[in-house]
């Protein structure tokens, strides 16, 4: 065994061979690592204010600052749920890795989320073989369909700039300022980029839109913008 003297840091980064010997003289095969970076369980090279060892167990980024520890609640009822994915996806980017959080097939009928390479919907269920892969960027909403009522935890949380195409985007808002709603996110918009928003009410199954008028004016259902939930935006060609 070889002394390794590391330094914690996000830039540096190492990539190991090992290879075991047995009692009996027998060598393993080399096994080859990815690119990893050495870091104190008790330090916080982003200064995010969390350290290490809790940032590695809600799987944020160690090294992104706007990657923290946080636990975002998102409700299923029986049915049709429009929900995102708050949690940061740099660790887990493919969409079939999820599928385990949100239930196994006896919870979850089938998880859909909008290509927009593909400009279509690609359909997953939980425990199929068959399910394609898909990159996840971070922000994805996605549409669920229940069997039962239940809980998601997600344990960390990615905060980033929407990134919006022009015409329709199905996106989540992961970390809204406090009392965040509808009118607010169209008048920080000042409408050279979002023409409405729309939001699945679960309580009484109806779609709730926020848009501008004719004069500029936000009109329609003021709703609260939460992490956890999914919109229905449609933008402006930039």
């Amino acid at each position: 065994m070889i002394n390794l003297s590391l330094v914690e840091n996000c830039t540096d980064t190492y990539y190991l061979n090992v290879q075991s010997v047995g009692l009996n003289g027998l060598s393993s095969s080399i096994i080859s690592s990815d690119g990893v970076i050495a870091l104190n369980p008790g330090g916080d090279p982003d200064a995010d204010g969390h350290i290490n060892e809790n940032e590695l167990v809600a799987e944020s980024n160690a090294c992104n600052p706007d990657s923290t520890p946080q636990d975002t609640m998102v409700y299923l009822k029986k049915g049709f749920n429009l929900i995102s994915v708050p949690a940061d996806v740099t660790f887990k980017p493919d969409l079939r890795d999820w599928l385990p959080v949100f239930g196994n097939s006896s919870e979850i009928e089938k998880v859909m989320v909008f290509d927009k390479k593909e400009n279509s919907f690609v359909t997953m269920i939980p425990e199929a073989l068959s399910n394609q892969s898909f990159t996840l960027q971070g922000s994805e909403a996605l549409i669920v369909y229940a069997k039962m009522e239940k809980d998601i935890l997600f344990s960390s949380v990615l905060c980033k700039q929407i990134a919006l195409d022009s015409g329709f985007n199905l996106t989540g808002i992961n970390c809204p300022p406090e009392g965040y709603h509808a009118y607010q996110l169209l008048q920080d918009s000042d409408r050279d980029n979002i023409i409405s928003i729309q939001w699945f009410n679960p309580r009484t199954a109806d779609f709730e839109t926020a848009a501008f008028d004719n004069t500029d004016q936000p009109v329609g259902v003021d709703f609260a913008i939460k992490p956890g939930e999914g919109y229905f935006i449609f933008a402006l060609p930039q």
